[in-house]
């Protein structure tokens, strides 16, 4: 689910509830800075406020950000095709950032997304978009 949509600046997916899947996915070391911006499209892992935190949660950007990656965790990975650039834009925004700290947002608790799963978002957030797949 893409349980984090703030318009105009990202949205995040790759929360799931199957403890076996997630104990599969290790937290992976922060990359260089290699000077790439994030700009709409661009690609990141999510990363808590501590170094070293990526693990398989993905942003995908809305607009530019020439506020962010200055840090190592902010480095970009991917840019989304042109070709799907209205796809990403058409993607639910109406509830805005995720309900924990820092955030403090009106959308999903990514702790109980984690705990209950995909059924907690559909019955309190039914207007939320899902990922079924990717290709090029």
């Amino acid at each position: 689910a893409v349980y984090r949509a703030v318009e105009g600046f990202l949205v995040q997916f790759g929360i799931v509830n199957d403890p076996e899947r997630m104990g599969r996915y290790q937290t992976m070391p922060d990359d260089p800075l290699l000077g790439v911006p994030i700009q709409d499209g661009t690609v990141i892992f999510a990363a808590a406020s501590k170094p070293n935190t990526r693990k398989c949660t993905l942003c995908l950007f809305l607009g530019d950000c020439p506020q962010l990656g200055e840090r190592s965790s902010e480095t970009p990975i991917g840019k989304v095709c042109p070709e799907s650039m209205a796809t990403l834009h058409s993607l639910y925004t109406g509830y805005g950032d995720i309900s924990c700290p820092p955030c403090n947002g009106q959308g999903p608790d990514p702790i109980k997304l984690e705990e209950l799963g995909n059924d907690y978002l559909k019955a309190d957030f039914p207007n939320l978009d899902y990922v079924i797949g990717a290709a090029r």
